[in-house]
């Protein structure tokens, strides 16, 4: 019996060492690859879940036909009547309504087209998505895909669908580049070279990461923190991706292993603090803010420096020398804190007057920072 094969041109490179090619010898040079086993095959969705995913398109198609109608509709009543009416509005009207809105005889027989097209569109699209729910719900991986903000029934189906066997990625990252959420770029001495391949991927699992992206950003706290975190960094198109991207990758898991959603294991586990909500901090210095008193000791340390005194303050406990047993050719003041036992941090600043200082610098003792004199 013969085997149908669908063979991914991406796969591999044609040989060209052939002199002579057409339809035929490059058939026998594809059936020769197959032959030896080294002919890269594409996905081939199975038959109880190809007329599924292709009713679901059929209604996305719907969906972007309506909308086209809905405009048509909105621009004819604000070229016309200059008035602006909303999209649930329009949804809502009959053809009834439309015969009195317009005098002219012609313009009402065209938007009581755009109404009745938008009205029939509306049943056929509720008709597709109630018989693809009752189809849906016999898929455990569509309940798990309900868990994640921001999808809905629509994008949960659209994710199932499209996805299909989720065993035939490799690894998370073959997933999320067949989404399209992985850049393209040919970078050579750190230069971008071109974009190739970009649009390699599924479209319809893009849109509906997108979308994913848009709503779980309004509604889930963690993703709005993730999201305003990153658009001043880049911007909100390429956070919008970035969010989308998190969110195949927890897709991915969750249909594999058949688990809920963990926002902690996708945004990281929140700290609370006085005002909002931070992450915990992995290197550095404590998140802890320095102490009222030790702030207030900085700040005369240095008001008593610039002043004209001179002493050296060896932290917030140490006492304070006589002034005169210093002389006052420069001034030193230390302060020393330490919010862990890993890391401590001394803060060493020098003041000098241009007439009676020996030196241009100031040593700190021990492990302090040198800082440069300020000149007064």
């Amino acid at each position: 019996m013969a085997r149908a094969t669908r063979n991914n041109p991406v796969g591999f490179q044609p040989y060209t060492g052939l002199k002579y090619t057409d339809d035929k010898h490059d058939a026998f040079f594809l059936a020769r690859m197959l032959k030896l086993g080294i002919l890269p095959e594409g996905y081939i969705m199975s038959n109880e879940d190809r007329p599924l995913r292709d009713l679901l398109r059929k209604r996305l198609k719907l969906v972007h036909q309506r909308t086209s109608h809905i405009l048509s509709f909105q621009s004819l009543v604000s070229r016309n009547l200059g008035l602006s009416v909303p999209d649930d509005e329009i949804k809502k009207l009959a053809e009834e309504e439309i015969s009195d809105l317009f005098e002219n005889e012609h313009l009402g027989l065209s938007a009581r087209v755009n109404i009745a097209v938008i009205n029939q569109l509306k049943w056929l699209i509720y008709e597709i998505r109630t018989s693809l729910l009752k189809a849906a719900k016999l898929k455990p991986q569509f309940e798990k895909l309900l868990t994640v903000p921001g999808i809905g029934d629509v994008l949960a189906l659209t994710i199932a669908l499209e996805t299909g066997d989720i065993y035939r990625f490799a690894g998370v990252g073959e997933y999320a580049s067949y989404c399209r959420c992985v850049p393209a770029c040919r970078i050579s001495n750190a230069k971008t070279k071109g974009r190739g391949n970009r649009k390699n991927g599924n479209k319809y699992l893009a849109w509906a990461f997108i979308e994913a992206a848009h709503s779980a950003q309004r509604y889930c706290p963690p993703a709005k923190a993730f999201f305003v975190r990153k658009s001043p960094k880049t911007n909100k198109i390429v956070a919008a991706k970035a969010l989308a991207h998190k969110l195949a990758w927890a897709c991915f898991y969750i249909m594999r292993d058949q688990v809920d959603f963990d926002s902690d294991r996708i945004f990281g586990k929140p700290i609370k603090v006085d005002k909002g909500c931070v992450r915990k901090p992995e290197r550095g210095l404590d998140s802890e803010p320095l102490t009222t008193a030790l702030s207030q000791q900085m700040d005369m340390s240095r008001h008593r420096a610039i002043s004209g005194a001179t002493h050296v303050c060896q932290g917030p406990t140490d006492s304070m020398p006589d002034p005169g047993l210093i002389p006052n050719s420069s001034s030193l003041f230390c302060v020393e804190f330490s919010s862990d036992r890993r890391h401590k941090a001394k803060i060493c600043a020098g003041i000098r007057r241009p007439i009676e200082a020996e030196s241009d610098e100031v040593a700190a003792e021990d492990n302090g920072v040198l800082l440069p004199g300020i000149e007064l």
